[in-house]
């Protein structure tokens, strides 16, 4: 909700805003849901963008902060975490709860667990290093879907039901049975791959 009107639950029929800014409780799981809604975008969209890989890259990972590490006692802006780890602190868990407050201002306790959205370096760089973090788990399908080749994908298959229409009426087209409609699919597929808007 607005700052202005705060609301401690959002009735269905309650209409959102441009602007309003949506507190979410759930697992991890369910975030993965959310980062899949159009025009929804993270609060910490400046600190996300500071993550060097590929947005299309990245995932959701939790990782549990490890006893006697060199996390524990620091927030991760004091340790340039982002720089260091090559990830962003999404939320902190601690005991079960989210700490309600902006993530790189926390101070760290080992068993903490951190939301982080992270690159495939961060991954392959942390999964046996057990010196900052004692658990590494990344979230099962959850990089960012690639909405901005959506037009793309509908143009293709726009494209290949005109030719399915238009097609039979076209003798040379006919001839060749391209008009076939599973043959188009086919095609729009090979070409979407190509693109890569589908993954083979």
């Amino acid at each position: 909700s607005n700052f202005a009107q705060r609301a401690t639950v959002v009735r269905p029929e309650e209409p959102l805003r441009a602007g309003d800014i949506i507190w979410f409780a759930g697992s991890a799981d369910a975030i993965v849901d959310l980062r899949k809604v159009p025009g929804l975008e993270s609060t910490q969209k400046e600190v996300l963008e500071g993550v060097k890989e590929n947005k299309f890259d990245r995932r959701l990972v939790q990782a549990v902060v490890a006893k006697q590490g060199p996390l524990v006692g620091k927030t991760p802006a004091e340790m340039h975490f982002r720089t260091k780890y090559g990830a962003a602190v999404i939320a902190v868990h601690r005991n079960g709860t989210r700490i309600q407050d902006y993530p790189g201002n926390i101070k760290l306790n080992s068993g903490d667990v951190l939301l982080l959205e992270a690159g495939p370096t961060f991954i392959a760089r942390n999964t046996d290093n057990q010196r900052s973090f004692a658990l590494i788990s990344e979230v099962k399908d959850s990089q960012p879907p690639r909405l901005n080749k959506l037009k793309w994908a509908l143009l293709i298959t726009v494209i290949m039901l005109v030719f399915a229409t238009i097609g039979p009426m076209i003798p040379s087209m006919a001839d060749l049975n391209i008009s076939n409609l599973f043959v188009l699919g086919l095609i729009a597929s090979i070409v979407m791959v190509c693109a890569g808007i589908i993954s083979q």
